[in-house]
């Protein structure tokens, strides 16, 4: 599996959490590697924003494999913790998550993304159209040299506004593309019924 180009492969599921399962998921992915492979001790890795993100979870065979957090802010939405477990790296699961993060952002009218990189893989964000931003510091954490970048991410046909239906603001996040088409299958259907009533 580990050499296989895994975007899309059925066994592959990536989704935003919502419930307690998920969490535990993450929390286990972000121990794993980031604990246990880069030596980043516990009160670093586990202190703040904690619940106050979106978390996107990858999974292979229904096992959490990667992740990302998106913190969002007025204007930008920050993307951290992103990672992968060793043995699905170089597959393309963690491009296939950074892309759901970027469509759930710009579903909802976000369009700078915003992240800190380590110095290594600076050059595979720039081909992904991320720059470094001018006059930033950068970052000295947890013994890794982070540089800010960020990128602007095309604005989204159906962003999710304050005057989207009301049943499509309940839906679970990230989820309104499939209210949204439901709900036109059903004004199709209203009004095909409508003009087939009208046929003499």
């Amino acid at each position: 599996m580990t050499n296989t180009n895994i975007k899309n492969n059925p066994e592959i599921e990536v989704y935003v959490a919502n419930n307690l399962n998920d969490f535990h998921k993450i929390i286990a992915l972000r121990a794993m590697i980031f604990c246990g492979e880069e030596n980043i001790s516990y009160n670093d890795e586990f202190s703040i924003n904690e619940l106050c993100c979106t978390y996107i979870i990858g999974t292979v065979n229904n096992e959490p494999a990667g992740l990302i957090r998106i913190h969002e802010f007025q204007g930008f939405a920050k993307f951290e913790r992103i990672a992968v477990l060793q043995k699905f790296r170089k597959t393309g699961l963690a491009d296939v998550i950074v892309d759901k993060a970027i469509n759930l952002c710009a579903q909802k009218g976000i369009n700078n993304i915003y992240l800190l990189c380590k110095e290594e893989l600076y050059s595979h964000w720039q081909q992904r159209g991320y720059e470094k931003i001018e006059n930033a510091e950068t970052v000295n954490q947890s013994g890794l040299t982070l540089i800010p970048i960020m990128a602007k991410i095309p604005e989204y046909s159906n962003t999710v506004t304050i005057n989207s239906h009301p049943n499509m603001l309940n839906q679970q996040e990230g989820e309104w593309d499939e209210y949204s088409k439901k709900l036109n299958q059903t004004k199709i259907f209203i009004t095909n019924k409508n003009i087939l009533k009208h046929i003499p």
